[in-house]
């Protein structure tokens, strides 16, 4: 009995001799203590006691202390359960680690905020923790390759910005883990269906939004593309349903939109639905945030300029063109009329009837470009009569009308020529395709107007 009182008295000694008085500088963490636990702090409440902190067992709720510093909690060896959780001031706490409690089996520091969590390192002879709430903070990484997973009861690691995960399937005792609401894709997701108790014990959805490497891309128009989504790129089984400024477009089964050749359209917002065919995760899918195309045009023509010179029954067209903007040279030039009929302009210039026209631009490499107001030439004022001079030299050969109605040509007895409707051309010939004599002719378009033509040869 001697002996036991001599080891005991020892012991103790050996306890006090490592003991410590410890400052706090934390006055919320202090305050908790001294309403809580008054043996473990000096009189003061200031300064924490490591030699009665080391006894205290069971839980400790630190819930709603506003505490900033918890990094004194290594000091309180025999609890079993902890809990931080709602204190968002709370700092990473990278003192605390698990083997630093011998009994520690249920730990919870949701909503407090934190980039970060302690190193599970943790000692198998002591510490079998079974539940680990993490739920509502900022964590992008979470420890893997733990070699503590098989004990783990309760893992909810929700709403956090978490991007990968280890294979928890070896969490045999596994109740309830929520990995929802992180960056999680199908490369994370497909190896948790291995769990034989996946469906029940797993909440896996929904997800945050897939952020992409960029959010902004440039393509050229007429140019290919490819919009490489840039995830689950060894993952089979993925359906990606592609969407254009929120109408559905296409549907493949890898992860990349390919647009040979672009077009002005394309431009806008594009997302993806990503599924598996996984039997197990039906309903799963994933979402992407927008991702913004803009296409530049193969050319700029919005500064060419080209010179009109009116004469009585049409003009004279000219530019330079060294003024287009972009493309692919040679450029070629080419009126389009109202009947959609092309006319090749060469060197810059070229004599215009009178009408309306389109005006096109193309490069060399098939970007095409309308000027995206209509040439419209008229007779200059005060030529009283319009003349024709259909001779095949391509000049005047016929005469546009823009008037809208019922044409009819009479000659100068009053003998129906030709008949159509306007607007359009009339090229001196008879309703039969004969070309009408030179002289003098007379319009009349629903028996109202009247125009006096004069034929040429």
């Amino acid at each position: 009995m001697k002996k036991l009182i001599i080891l005991f008295q020892l012991c103790t000694i050996f306890s006090l001799g490592f003991a410590q008085k410890i400052a706090i500088p934390d006055p919320e963490f202090a305050s908790y203590l001294c309403s809580n636990y008054p043996a473990v702090v000096n009189s003061n409440c200031d300064s924490l006691l490591t030699g009665p902190a080391q006894n205290i067992e069971g839980y400790m709720d630190f819930s709603g202390s506003s505490i900033v510093d918890g990094q004194f909690l290594v000091h309180f060896h025999r609890v079993d359960s902890l809990d931080l959780s709602d204190n968002p001031q709370m700092i990473m706490i990278d003192s605390l680690q698990a083997a630093d409690f011998w009994s520690l089996d249920y730990i919870n520091m949701s909503n407090n905020q934190l980039d970060s969590l302690p190193f599970f390192s943790i000692n198998p002879d002591y510490v079998i923790i079974s539940e680990l709430v993490f739920a509502n903070n900022n964590l992008t990484t979470f420890q893997k390759y733990w070699s503590g997973r098989d004990s783990i009861r309760i893992l909810d690691l929700s709403n956090n910005y978490l991007s990968d995960i280890e294979d928890w399937t070896p969490a045999t005792l596994a109740e309830r883990f929520d990995f929802s609401n992180n960056y999680l894709t199908f490369e994370d997701i497909l190896p948790q269906t291995n769990h034989v108790n996946f469906t029940t014990v797993f909440t896996v959805s929904p997800q945050r939004k897939v952020k992409w490497k960029e959010s902004l891309i440039t393509g050229k128009e007429n140019q290919g593309i490819t919009i490489d989504l840039d995830i689950d790129d060894n993952v089979t089984g993925n359906t990606y349903t592609w969407f254009h400024n929120g109408i559905e477009i296409e549907i493949t089964s890898t992860n990349k939109l390919v647009i040979d050749s672009l077009s002005l359209v394309d431009a806008g917002k594009y997302m993806v639905r990503v599924t598996n065919d996984n039997a197990l995760l039906d309903g799963v899918e994933l979402e992407t945030e927008d991702l913004t195309l803009m296409v530049t045009p193969c050319m700029n023509i919005s500064d060419f300029n080209y010179n009109l010179v009116e004469q009585c029954y049409g003009a004279e067209l000219s530019f330079d063109p060294m003024l287009v903007n972009g493309g692919v040279e040679p450029y070629s030039f080419v009126i389009k009329d109202s009947q959609n009929v092309e006319t090749m302009i060469k060197d810059g210039e070229m004599k215009v009837l009178t009408g309306t026209y389109q005006f096109e631009i193309n490069d060399n490499v098939g970007c095409s470009k309308l000027i995206e107001t209509d040439l419209v030439i008229s007779p200059l004022s005060g030529c009283d009569k319009l003349v024709i001079t259909p001779d095949g030299d391509g000049l005047q050969d016929e005469y546009y009308f823009p008037q809208t109605g019922h044409a009819i040509v009479y000659n100068q007895n009053g003998s129906p020529l030709a008949e159509f409707n306007l607007p359009g051309f009339w090229d001196a010939r008879t309703s039969n395709g004969s070309i009408v004599s030179p002289g003098k002719y007379v319009m009349v378009i629903d028996d109202k107007e009247q125009i006096e033509l004069v034929i040429v040869w």
